[in-house]
């Protein structure tokens, strides 16, 4: 399978936090981007996206058990 690289920008302080997370779950950056990006494909849209995982709680396990499942 081929790759996209795609240059995404975001803010230094956004960067450090999720290099943060990233460690913590031990995921490469663009290995966790890539989670998100298929939640967001599977759900049909980055709105229903945080829908979804704002109704199993918001915030914390919620994301990671979609990221993992």
């Amino acid at each position: 399978m081929s790759k996209q690289q795609t240059g995404l920008r975001i803010g230094r302080i956004l960067f450090k936090q999720f290099q943060q997370l990233c460690a913590l779950e031990k995921l490469r950056p663009g290995e966790a981007v890539e989670s998100l990006v298929r939640l967001a494909i599977d759900s049909g849209s980055i709105g229903d996206l945080h829908a979804d995982i704002a109704k199993r709680g918001g915030k914390g396990r919620a994301l990671d058990e979609a990221l993992f499942r």
